[in-house]
């Protein structure tokens, strides 16, 4: 009978352990470097990258051209209503899930997949991989400020008082300000499943 609590304490360890297995924080993600991937990897992370090019660019394109016919207020419309459905129209093109996040959020809406918090909270600058509990394949791919994003992300103090109205109006819990260019201001995330 005196053995129990001490047997019984290790198979709890024991049981907690497989539980957690390697993921990273019980985010279910395990991080996967580009040198340790398959042949199916390699060519998930090729969809993975191809689909934030295309995000990227049809986003940027989008912001550029309503930055300079309507304003940087119209372009806070973009980011809030167009980028959701560019996105959905991305995954949807790629055959995978991909959206953006940040540390420092504007919209709420943007938070993190579960798996990638734990390299969020990190911050890191660099392209990271997962292997996901459900065998997809997990990116989280940073984004740096550029020059034109210094508008609505920079210091506040320096907005021009429409754009700060607006933002307030949209965002009243916005973080996303204080940036200046080249600074990590959030990651695209991916999810890419296996090719059938």
């Amino acid at each position: 009978m005196r053995h129990t609590l001490p047997i019984a304490l290790v198979l709890c360890s024991a049981l907690s352990l497989v539980a957690c297995g390697d993921s990273e924080g019980g985010s279910g993600a395990t991080p996967l470097a580009t040198s340790a991937m398959d042949a199916d990897m390699q060519a998930r992370r090729t969809r993975a990258l191809a689909a934030r090019d295309a995000l990227m660019k049809q986003l940027g394109g989008t912001l550029k051209s309503t930055l300079g016919t309507k304003g940087p207020v119209a372009a806070i419309a973009v980011c809030k209503d167009a980028a959701p459905s560019i996105a959905a129209d991305v995954s949807s093109k790629h055959g995978l899930k991909i959206g953006r996040t940040a540390f420092r959020l504007r919209n709420a809406s943007n938070g993190a997949p579960v798996w990638a918090q734990p390299a969020v909270d990190q911050r890191v600058q660099e392209p990271t991989w997962f292997t996901l509990e459900n065998g997809d394949l997990g990116g989280l791919l940073p984004i740096m400020m550029k020059p034109m994003c210094t508008m609505c992300h920079g210091e506040r103090e320096a907005q021009d008082e429409a754009l700060r109205s607006a933002l307030s109006e949209h965002y009243p819990e916005d973080e996303a300000v204080g940036f200046s260019v080249g600074d990590l201001r959030g990651w695209f995330w991916v999810e890419v499943p296996p090719q059938h």
